[in-house]
């Protein structure tokens, strides 16, 4: 006989009822009613699986119990748990039972999880979520605010701002102060839930989805503008909750990380935005002042060298290296995948080896903070009339050289597997998140096809027969 069940088929449902004391000297209450200021205490039944009923048709769960819950009241006060206007005694009384009821659901849903990573299968009843309940009830549990609290003195401790020797587990400051901004909006969930102190181990795969939806509807205020908050930003709230819950895991707060297969898409799809040959030439020509026209030279070179900002500004550092035809390439680690061993090979274009020669090599270039340049380029773009097909003024922004640099590339005939090795990637098929201007890509190859003679009918085409 297959005792196999699933916890699917094992939901566990709570019903509480009250009890008077039994000790109670109550003679001359009895064969009446109880009294309304008779005490007690309310006791929990719990309904295990669903079985089919033969006699009524109906499909039931097995009652186990009733279990003591040590909740004490009296029996006017049970009476009144569903009063539309309940008194601050009535109130207390709800909530001692809705604390009891979600304790048991957990220690219930920690034994599914259970029976899941062992797969035994084991039938649920009564005893077995009594046991897990007792066990958690028995230690103060660890809250998420407090794992979050360890997590992030863990974090600091692993902060190294020096990108080339920082090792795969360590971080950059910069990503150190991403966490408290995500765990923000957590916490301001946990408040609308009413949930502040909720114990690591209550933390279910439906905690996530939950968050997601609440984040959905939120509005961010930036400035003057009010908007709801982007599609990256949820992703990147759900990570770290995914990371808390993965060092819970190895601290021994949670044996099991149930949030290890939630995922959400992350971010907006891939939009690349290179420029044409002709809007960097404008670029290298365009009358800028002294200092603008030191940056605009300066974002130049890491767009021929297919560099994205953290690899641009260990330009310096790089390794310059001559291949035995004379031909210079730059080879370094990337910046942005350390631990990784990428090496990133770019040949130097025309261009790259022009301006470099003009400042004196890498160490000539100007070198700014990220959002410095997002603010210089967009002066650039204005200042040299920079416009695209449509005569709109172009935004412009660091990470289009490196699409620049791939897709020109790409348009010479390079093959997946050299711009691979140009761009820095693990993976071939990446290319479709930088490399842009299909026309041109096709252009260049129509251009090398030889033109094709109109067919004569004095010279017909070979015919196939099939042999009868």
């Amino acid at each position: 006989m297959n005792h196999y069940l699933k916890c699917a088929d094992q939901p566990m449902y709570v019903r509480f009822e009250f009890r008077k004391n039994q000790r109670q000297k109550c003679s001359k209450y009895q064969g009446g009613t109880v009294p309304s200021e008779m005490p007690g205490k309310v006791y929990a039944t719990l309904i295990i699986g669903t079985i089919y009923d033969e006699i009524t048709g109906n499909t039931r769960g097995i009652p186990y119990g009733p279990y003591g819950t040590k909740i004490t009241t009296t029996k006017g006060l049970w009476d009144l748990r569903r009063s539309l206007r309940p008194t601050p005694e009535v109130r207390e009384l709800n909530r001692q039972i809705s604390s009891v009821q979600n304790e048991l659901e957990v220690a219930h849903a920690e034994l599914c999880r259970q029976i899941r990573e062992q797969q035994t299968g084991l039938i649920i009843n009564g005893p077995m979520v009594l046991d897990i309940w007792k066990r958690l009830k028995s230690v103060n549990p660890v809250t998420l605010a407090e794992v979050y609290g360890e997590f992030i003195a863990w974090k600091k401790s692993m902060i190294q701002p020096n990108r080339r020797i920082r090792k795969p587990e360590q971080i950059s400051p910069a990503t150190f102060k991403t966490y408290p901004k995500w765990w923000v909006l957590i916490q301001q969930f946990l408040h609308h839930k009413k949930q502040l102190r909720m114990p690591v181990m209550n933390v279910e795969y439906a905690i996530a989805t939950n968050l997601v939806e609440w984040m959905v509807k939120q509005h961010t205020s930036r400035g003057a503008k009010t908007k709801t908050y982007a599609q990256s930003s949820i992703s990147k709230t759900i990570k770290l909750l995914k990371m808390l819950l993965i060092y819970a895991q190895s601290k021994g707060y949670v044996r099991y990380n149930v949030l290890a297969t939630f995922s959400i898409p992350a971010g907006s799809p891939a939009d690349p935005k290179p420029l044409t040959e002709g809007q960097m030439n404008q670029l290298e020509t365009a009358e800028l002042p002294p200092a603008l026209r030191h940056q605009c030279d300066s974002w130049l070179v890491a767009a021929e060298l297919c560099l994205h900002y953290a690899d641009f500004m260990e330009l310096p550092n790089m390794k310059f290296v001559t291949s035995e035809t004379g031909k210079l390439f730059i080879q370094h680690d990337r910046a942005k995948q350390a631990g990784t061993k990428l090496i990133q090979t770019v040949n130097l274009t025309p261009r790259a080896q022009r301006l470099l020669d003009r400042y004196n090599g890498p160490t000539g270039l100007y070198y700014g903070s990220n959002s410095y340049w997002s603010k210089i380029l967009k002066r650039i773009a204005r200042e040299a009339d920079l416009r695209d097909e449509q005569g709109d003024l172009i935004s412009l922004q660091f990470g289009q050289g490196r699409d620049t640099g791939l897709t020109q590339r790409a348009i010479q005939g390079a093959t997946s597997v050299q711009l691979s090795k140009m761009a820095g990637w693990s993976k071939t098929g990446q290319a479709e998140r930088y490399v842009a201007n299909p026309v041109a890509i096709v252009e260049a190859f129509a251009n090398t096809l030889k033109a094709q003679p109109e067919p004569r009918p004095d010279k017909p085409f070979t015919q196939i027969h099939k042999a009868s």
